[in-house]
């Protein structure tokens, strides 16, 4: 669950990047056509990607040893279930910190919806 929200966080504040940098304008063009942008962005998807990824085999694994698969153990579970939240959580981390770097110095205020989502995750 901690791995599933914090991902949910990230994928959010990861949104609201895109439409930033989508619309934000700089020498005559968005930044997101900048080569640095652009690729820590899609680094950042990749990462939750695969968070995502993590979280869905930790339920996966927890829907079949509560369903009596014999096959799976609750230190499977356990295993998987931490390894989805260090990796969502981390990639929320990140996300959030690029993120308030791409919107500028006012999203470190703590009334703005980014910085409030950086404080949850």
């Amino acid at each position: 669950m901690i791995g599933a929200a914090a991902l949910g966080t990230a994928r959010w504040m990861l949104e609201q990047g895109r439409e930033w940098i989508r619309s934000r304008v700089v020498f005559g063009k968005p930044i997101s056509s900048y080569q640095s942008i652009s690729f820590k962005y899609a680094e950042l998807s990749t990462r939750l990607e695969a968070a995502r990824l993590m979280v869905y085999r930790a339920a996966w694994l927890a829907d079949k040893f509560y369903r009596g698969d014999s096959s799976v153990s609750i230190l499977d579970i356990a295993n998987a279930g931490a390894m989805a939240k260090m990796l969502a959580v981390e990639a929320a981390i990140d996300v959030g910190l690029e993120v308030m770097k791409w919107f500028g110095g006012v999203s470190y205020f703590k009334e703005t919806p980014i910085a409030r989502a950086f404080l949850g995750a």
